[in-house]
């Protein structure tokens, strides 16, 4: 089975006319409303992040939100038929990881997972440089622990970013 994942990282918007051609969209944090403002109805939601300024603006109710334990209870009473997330990871991009492959996807198409773009270090990898911060940077190991505590996935990062470059570097360009 196959899923398109839409992170927040900045190359999330070349690809939004993309995500719509999959059977199957999951979103994690911010990208459902970038989604929804499109048009686009992902099939799931996915966030674990307890801040108030993560709650959705606007709420689709095809959208099948799966949220981590952690949740302000203000986003649980948005959604009171939301699932708890199959996994939690430590953030909302691993723990959206671990939810496809929990509820079946083997073929996970990652859009928006940069992991650099909007810190404020310089960063230099395989001669390309990146902005970076502290969470960026941890979020490139997180990521790789989500997708090897899944199991048996085939797993195609989309982009530039360095998440990307990384795990090419150390993989080969799909992870299987």
């Amino acid at each position: 089975m196959v899923i398109a994942i839409i992170g927040t990282g900045p190359s999330h918007i070349d690809f939004f006319d993309v995500a719509a051609g999959y059977p199957a969209i999951m979103t994690c944090s911010k990208a459902l409303a970038w989604l929804l403002e499109k048009g686009i109805v992902p099939t799931y939601h996915v966030d674990i992040d307890p801040g108030l300024h993560k709650i959705p603006t606007r709420v689709d109710r095809n959208v099948r939100f799966l949220l981590g334990d952690g949740v302000h209870p203000a986003y649980r009473a948005l959604v009171p038929d939301a699932q708890r997330a199959p996994g939690e990871g430590k953030q909302a991009g691993d723990t959206s990881i671990l939810a496809a492959a929990g509820l079946g996807y083997t073929e996970l198409h990652c859009y928006g997972f940069d992991s650099s773009g909007s810190g404020d270090e310089d960063f230099y990898f395989n001669g390309k440089h990146y902005r970076v911060n502290e969470n960026l940077l941890g979020s490139i190991h997180h990521f790789e622990n989500a997708i090897w505590s899944c199991g048996v996935i085939k797993l195609k990062l989309h982009g530039d970013g360095l998440l990307k470059a990384y795990l090419e570097k150390k993989y080969g360009t799909q992870i299987s």
